[in-house]
């Protein structure tokens, strides 16, 4: 289990410097493409067996702010440059869309980089 979060942790994180997102949005703009809100805490991530590029993320939801519901989130996607860095524990900031996965062009951020206006402004939506 060590091993294969370490080997996800080193896929995310050497691809992540590669990254170029065709626009960077305001949370506003990210909040209206996003069919899914939430702030929530990385429990799991694995690397789905037979796939070397593909991994699993489960999050436990301490707060929805948009088409989910508080509880357990499982996520599914391919690794890639833009695949947002997570560490197990650590609170995330996520948007989403079914099938488009947790990445830093979908305005998803670590809750350390969150600034208080945009939670505000997510609850108020």
């Amino acid at each position: 289990m060590i091993r294969l979060f370490a080997t996800l942790i080193i896929l995310v994180s050497s691809s992540s410097y590669a990254c170029e997102c065709s626009q960077i949005l305001s949370y506003k703009e990210y909040a209206a493409k996003a069919s899914m809100i939430f702030r929530g805490q990385l429990i799991r991530a694995e690397i789905i067996e037979n796939d070397d590029h593909a991994a699993e993320f489960t999050f436990s939801i301490g707060e929805a702010f948009k088409g989910v519901e508080t509880g357990k989130l499982t996520v599914k996607q391919d690794i890639t440059s833009c695949t947002l860095p997570m560490n197990l524990g650590r609170q995330y900031l996520v948007f989403t869309n079914p099938g488009q996965g947790i990445n830093l062009c979908s305005g998803s951020a670590d809750m350390q980089r969150v600034n208080f206006p945009e939670i505000e402004y997510l609850r108020s939506e």
